[in-house]
């Protein structure tokens, strides 16, 4: 078995995993209940929301590619939401690669070189998180959470504060050549690994401090930097209109935990669409604030499908506009083998 069908498969257990899970532990009849008496009223704004957040995460990668090649940001927002259907739709977070292939199809950029300013794109998104993490470890207090155990929070929000700064430091120091050889980092990061992985991601570090050279301009860090947490905090509201359609107190802070835990969740290898982890994730965080899990369940599966529906149609629109079909995106698996 080859390590992309081993993948492939990993991914569809853990999915198995949790749905199992949910239909032997959960009452699903009451998660429908609660489904079907949602407040749709909510979606408008949520829908709004969605749309400036693609918007804005186009403009960030503007900055980031405009000191290789300025490309018009609507041509960036079908790259991005072409890339959100891959991941919803093909295995091995696919869209990453569909993303890179979009917007480089007119030959204004190589594939390779778009794929390194993904990179950038998605180590802000980490050093967001990281930020976010750490503001709410640090000042939540959901009631359920014991006041020991809200305490330990407090002091790893500082921790991942400090985890936050670490990473911007040595971001700067990689950006202005401080540190002088990706080689030396590559060979840190590869001593353990088998030697027949060991040049692929030699050549990745290599290619990511050259995608990281476009951040010397302070101006351009300051602007992906604010647009960074324009993103999230779009995130954050969007994700709080969506739980208000439900019918239990809703807070930023509950939507800003809840960001937290599905991140992490879909971070685990889990088939297209991120079925069980992204669920997971929203029964944890709704848990910690005393909602009944059964109701949580029912949140979880209208949060996806709404989440499902908008990105697949987004995808299969800007697919339409840019005259690229379902096959042309699933062939690029071959770059992933």
């Amino acid at each position: 078995m080859n390590k992309k069908k081993y993948a492939i498969y990993l991914g569809a257990s853990v999915t198995l995993f949790f749905v199992l899970y949910a239909a032997m532990k959960m009452d699903l009849g009451k998660a429908l209940h609660y489904i079907l008496n949602t407040n749709p009223v909510w979606l408008l704004p949520a829908f709004v929301i969605q749309v400036a957040s693609i918007y804005y995460r186009a403009v960030r990668w503007w900055y980031i590619l405009e000191p290789v090649k300025r490309i018009r940001t609507m041509d960036l927002v079908s790259a991005i939401c072409i890339g959100q259907m891959g991941n919803m739709v093909l295995p091995m977070r696919m869209g990453e690669v569909a993303r890179a292939y979009a917007v480089s199809r007119n030959g204004e950029v190589d594939t390779s070189g778009a794929l390194a300013t993904v990179a950038i794109d998605r180590a802000f998104d980490l050093i967001s998180l990281l930020g976010v993490l750490a503001i709410v470890l640090t000042f939540a207090r959901p009631d359920a959470i014991p006041p020991d155990t809200l305490a330990q929070m407090k002091t790893w929000g500082a921790a991942f504060g400090a985890v936050l700064l670490a990473a911007l430091a040595f971001m700067y120091a990689f950006i202005n050549g401080k540190i002088t050889s990706s080689r030396k980092i590559s060979s840190v990061i590869t001593r353990f690994l088998p030697i027949s992985i060991q040049a692929p991601i030699e050549s990745f570090v290599v290619s990511f401090r050259a995608g990281l050279k476009v951040l010397n301009s302070g101006g351009h860090l300051l602007a992906i930097s604010a647009y960074s947490a324009i993103v999230w905090l779009l995130m954050v509201a969007g994700l709080f209109f969506q739980l208000s359609m439900f019918d239990f107190p809703v807070s930023l802070e509950m939507s800003s935990l809840m960001i937290l835990l599905v991140s992490i969740g879909v971070s685990i290898p889990s088939s297209p669409g991120f079925i069980g982890p992204f669920h997971a994730g929203i029964v944890v965080a709704l848990g910690i604030y005393g909602v009944d899990p059964n109701k949580a369940l029912g949140v979880a599966i209208t949060l996806h499908l709404l989440m499902f529906a908008s990105t697949v149609l987004f995808g299969l629109f800007f697919l339409w506009r840019e005259r690229m079909g379902m096959r042309e995106i699933q062939r690029l698996s071959v770059l992933k083998k």
